[in-house]
């Protein structure tokens, strides 16, 4: 088997990825970030509040959101079950990883965040920071680096990684990483469910091994990313900033009063929600054993810099290895 590779909108723009694989323009594609498709992904979307049960935070809560999201569309009936409606079989999830915000000012608390324009992709974290002070709202992706130059806007918010990527060392200085609600919902390698029910079951045994080497090679990629931004900002003079305190305190209220509202807010598709729930809880307080059992759970108060730094030697190949086989 060979692959021809198309990258980034070449063969098919993000939002027509999902109905191209489904109709034979690709074999495999990716789902980005299921809030793009919650008409065809309800559960998908509202699962998102879940993340922050977890009790792990930083570089390795974004591992247990990473691993739990991974076996939850894997193997979660209803999750599951909406991504083969659209004519696909899912291969792996990914979670998009730690979020954070960086701004063209220093932002050391509250009082300095209030007012400030901050361009964010959406739910959750409109609300959240909202409730810190910030004017959330939204431009398409590609045009935040002029934004920001031309001091249109003051913050962006996005999957920490966003920011090498985007390379906002110039036009953003300052980058805090507070508690914001996990970034659960990323991107879901898919391939067309006829073909999938084309394969062998020995190559379909191959393609689940090769997807936990991609999960693998996806948290790797991410720590990656830390040793990055931190040594590109040390020479650009850009920093990793402390929030304040109060920051997380307010962000945990906020997500726990939207998880108290979960039971009431599942869709039709979600029979009985408060199920759900319990499963998801005890998928990601497996994984919070299993990466204590390992070790590879970094001491309290940490820093995210530190984290990734401290996680560079884990083989996560061998953790993975735990994940049961997708239905």
């Amino acid at each position: 088997m060979t692959f021809e590779f198309f990258y980034s909108d070449s063969l098919l723009p993000n939002q027509e990825a999902p109905q191209g694989v489904a109709s034979g323009i690709a074999d495999v594609g990716f789902i980005g970030t299921p809030t793009l498709f919650a008409g065809d992904l309800p559960a998908s979307v509202w699962m998102g509040d879940a993340a922050s049960y977890g009790e792990l935070t930083g570089v390795a809560g974004f591992v247990q959101d990473s691993l739990t999201y991974d076996e939850m569309m894997m193997n979660n009936d209803t999750i599951r079950g909406e991504v083969e409606a659209m004519g696909l079989t899912p291969i792996a999830a990914m979670s998009t990883g730690q979020w954070g915000y960086w701004c063209k000012q220093p932002v050391p608390d509250l009082a300095a965040a209030q007012g400030l324009s901050a361009v964010v992709p959406g739910e959750p974290y409109a609300s959240e920071l909202s409730a810190l002070g910030f004017e959330p709202g939204h431009i398409p992706a590609i045009e935040v680096y002029e934004a920001m130059e031309r001091g249109v806007v003051d913050c962006h918010s996005n999957p920490i990684y966003i920011y090498d990527i985007f390379s906002m060392y110039d036009v953003a200085p300052n980058i805090y990483v507070p508690q914001l609600s996990p970034g659960t919902m990323g991107l879901i390698p898919v391939i067309r469910t006829d073909l999938w029910e084309s394969f062998s079951p020995e190559l379909k045994e191959i393609f689940a091994d090769s997807s936990r080497a991609a999960l693998a090679g996806y948290i790797e990629a991410y720590l990656d990313a830390w040793k990055t931004i931190t040594t590109k900002a040390a020479d650009s003079g850009a920093a990793i900033l402390q929030t304040a305190p109060e920051v997380d305190e307010i962000l945990a209220d906020v997500q726990e009063q939207r998880r108290d509202a979960m039971g009431g807010s599942a869709p039709a598709s979600v029979e009985n929600p408060e199920q759900f729930l319990t499963e998801y809880r005890e998928v990601a307080q497996r994984w919070q054993d299993a990466m204590e059992e390992a070790g590879v759970v970094p001491q309290s108060g940490m820093s995210p810099v530190d984290e990734a730094a401290y996680f560079s030697d884990v083989d996560w190949q061998q953790l993975l290895e735990q994940l049961p086989a997708p239905k």
